[in-house]
């Protein structure tokens, strides 16, 4: 399969970002809102304490959050990407970069 690529010309004017009138995408269920503020307020008391010294025995945030969540998560996998031995400012090494990690 071959791919056609065009060269990118830059605007002359940089464009302006469009005008958002409904905000409705941006409310939230106040249910879990006051959920996620507790569990806030949780891992914040939760590293403050410290008896005598002693080094603080919780984790951070994404750790806590992660012990305390019901949510079944997936073990993400990072890799390298493939290497290509050609030229990056080639255009068709980009092509065939962007077909080869699909």
């Amino acid at each position: 399969m071959h791919s056609v690529f065009f060269r990118y010309t830059k605007p002359v004017k940089r464009p302006e970002p469009p005008t958002i009138t409904d905000f409705s995408f941006l409310k939230v269920d106040s249910g879990i809102k006051d959920d996620a503020v507790k569990r806030d307020y949780l891992w914040l008391i939760s590293r403050l304490r410290c008896e005598n010294g002693t080094e603080q025995e919780y984790p951070s945030w994404t750790g806590f959050n992660s012990i305390v969540s019901n949510a079944d998560l997936t073990l993400a996998t990072v890799r390298y990407l493939p290497f290509l031995n050609a030229t990056p400012s080639d255009l068709n090494t980009l092509g065939v970069w962007l077909t080869s990690t699909q």
